[in-house]
């Protein structure tokens, strides 16, 4: 129940700041990326998730990947594309050691993205920068780093009674020119 809590709350506060970004943003004249421009990550029929549901108008997925995992993805943008992958664990699935925060993150981004090529692009240097800064810097505290044009703000957030948050943030600036042959 206390992860219901968490999901509710955050629910809540996120639906407040997009909304608030979504004004901002709708003054402005040269977004580069569009609402209709964001589609769910998560393929359909897709093996490693429990229940999914896209929330069109905040642009938000809604995702069990089982039962002590819940996870939270929004998307928003004009000049810079942001995807936010918020993945909440129950405590009695925690395990207290680095390497089982970094294997948590590294399983949910090849969940996310199973079937998809974008993400193999990026992986091998994602995933070996999220290892030598968690390690670096550890719980509570955030850190973030680059991967080729994204930049990652990233945090483990972890209260050992109540669970544990991981917060991937995925920055890209979308330019304003688009390159001959892609979309």
């Amino acid at each position: 129940m206390e992860i219901y809590r968490h999901v509710i709350k955050w629910l809540v506060m996120n639906v407040l700041v997009l909304s608030c970004v979504a004004q901002a943003r709708a003054q402005e004249t040269d977004c580069r990326i569009l609402p209709e421009d964001m589609h769910p990550l998560i393929q359909r029929y897709n093996p490693f998730v429990a229940e999914h549901q896209w929330i069109e108008e905040t642009r938000m997925e809604l995702v069990r990947l089982n039962g002590d995992r819940f996870l939270i993805i929004t998307q928003d943008g004009c000049k810079r594309h942001h995807i936010r992958f918020n993945l909440m664990l129950q405590a009695p699935a925690i395990v207290e050691t680095d390497s089982f925060w970094v294997k948590e993150t590294c399983a949910m981004m090849r969940q996310v993205y199973w079937g998809q090529a974008a993400y193999e692009e990026f992986r091998r240097e994602f995933e070996r920068a999220f290892t030598e800064n968690m390690i670096r810097n550890g719980l509570n505290r955030q850190f973030n780093f680059p991967v080729g044009g994204m930049n990652f703000l990233c945090e483990v957030r972890h209260e050992p009674a109540q669970g544990a948050q991981i917060l991937v943030e995925m920055v890209t600036y979308v330019f304003r020119e688009k390159v001959e042959g892609k979309p």
